[in-house]
């Protein structure tokens, strides 16, 4: 899998520095992800920032000697894509993100809601998806994750698994769909917004409760934004 990715890396030009984290090759991980997506065909390993959408076969990538070397090599479609927006198609979806834009690629990509996701990412950033009210990891992201998905499983990977290896630790989560929410799009929003004053307490109806934003649990979040945009 290592000397493929080289040589892909060769013939499409691409500077290895454009590898800026580290990239999933174990054979072993991207069959176990394969079969969780039911996907036609054994995952492909990614460039940074590559979603492959295994029902529909759209390669997205943000980078066009990195979605040439993909489109080519597994005679898929594909399309450039602006991060860290992703289209809102009901399918599986494979995440590997870029670094630089991991959260908001993983918040978009949770409320396109597809059936099943699998990501690879940073451990900081996965940690984001099971952590608890309290937790200095928990987010946004905790919070559309824990009320509309199951998250499966999630685990550290360790670095010989990629390539190139990196410093920081780095994890694997399998997610499915509980249930899809019409407007979860303005609900992230109202989320950012909210915990960028993580720390404050929550006013309801213009009086101060007496918990913080980020003692809240995800009911109660969700509960709040119902009823501060109720019409």
């Amino acid at each position: 899998m290592k000397e493929e990715l080289l040589s892909l890396i060769k013939k499409y030009k691409i500077p290895l520095t454009d590898l800026n984290k580290e990239v999933l090759v174990d054979e072993e991980l991207l069959e176990e992800a394969a079969i969780f997506l039911d996907a036609p065909t054994t995952a492909p390993f990614a460039f940074p920032g590559f979603i492959f959408k295994f029902l529909e076969g759209t390669a997205l990538e943000n980078d066009e000697r990195k979605l040439e070397a993909v489109t080519s090599e597994y005679g898929v479609p594909g399309e450039l894509w602006e991060p860290p927006k992703v289209p809102l198609r009901d399918e599986t979806i494979f995440l590997e993100p870029d670094y630089r834009y991991a959260r908001d690629v993983l918040a978009h990509s949770l409320i396109a809601f597809p059936k099943r996701m699998v990501s690879v990412t940073r451990e900081s950033v996965l940690l984001s998806l099971i952590a608890e009210p309290g937790w200095r990891e928990y987010s946004p992201i905790t919070v559309i994750a824990s009320l509309f998905y199951e998250v499966n499983d999630a685990f550290r990977v360790e670095t010989q698994k990629f390539f190139p290896p990196g410093k920081s630790s780095m994890g694997m989560a399998f997610l499915s769909l509980k249930r899809p929410y019409p407007r979860a799009e303005g609900f992230l929003h109202f989320l950012k917004n909210l915990f960028t004053q993580r720390k404050k307490k929550v006013k309801i109806g213009g009086v101060e409760s007496d918990k913080r934003v980020d003692q809240m649990d995800p009911e109660e979040l969700l509960e709040l934004f119902e009823t501060t945009f109720s019409g």
